[in-house]
């Protein structure tokens, strides 16, 4: 999942960098079900010194081109200062990277309206040591979610509608 690190970007970046909690849209695949596009997510800075954990969801600056943008995935592996990421649904992780290029860890998700927690749970786990199996499931669960979700009006459209 990504956003552009535009002028959104910058605001983002300032303001979890003072301490504060951000609320943002993400799009993008890559950690369904965990997260669906287009959900709403918060995130949290990362306290100093503070090293995310195996299982952890964060949002990180990647510098992949054509531009730089941030990106949330999920911790898989760490040894205190290096940090591999990867999307629940992606079969491959993420290029290695120091951990002071992450931004901030996801405390919570929306789905219809509701905000759940994001713990690390025997699901994740799961996830973690089963990757390819996990990929499949990960699709079809997102699958049946998107369609939930399609049953319900988001909620611009209610209060366009309004």
């Amino acid at each position: 999942m990504a956003t552009e690190t535009n002028k959104q970007g910058l605001l983002i970046s300032k303001a979890l960098k003072m301490g504060l909690r951000v609320r943002l849209r993400v799009g993008g695949q890559s950690m369904t079900p965990s997260i669906l596009s287009r959900s709403w997510i918060v995130v949290r800075p990362l306290d100093q010194n503070e090293i995310p954990r195996i299982g952890d969801v964060v949002m990180f600056l990647s510098d992949r081109a054509p531009s730089p943008c941030f990106v949330v995935h999920r911790v898989i592996w760490t040894d205190g200062e290096q940090i591999t990421t990867q999307g629940d649904s992606n079969i491959t992780p993420d290029e290695t990277h120091h951990y002071t290029k992450i931004v901030g860890i996801v405390v919570s998700r929306e789905f219809l309206g509701m905000r759940f927690m994001m713990r690390p749970n025997a699901w994740t786990r799961w996830i973690l040591h089963h990757s390819r199996p996990a990929h499949k499931i990960n699709h079809l669960i997102a699958r049946l979610l998107s369609r939930v979700a399609g049953l319900f009006p988001r909620r611009e459209e209610e209060e366009d509608a309004a």
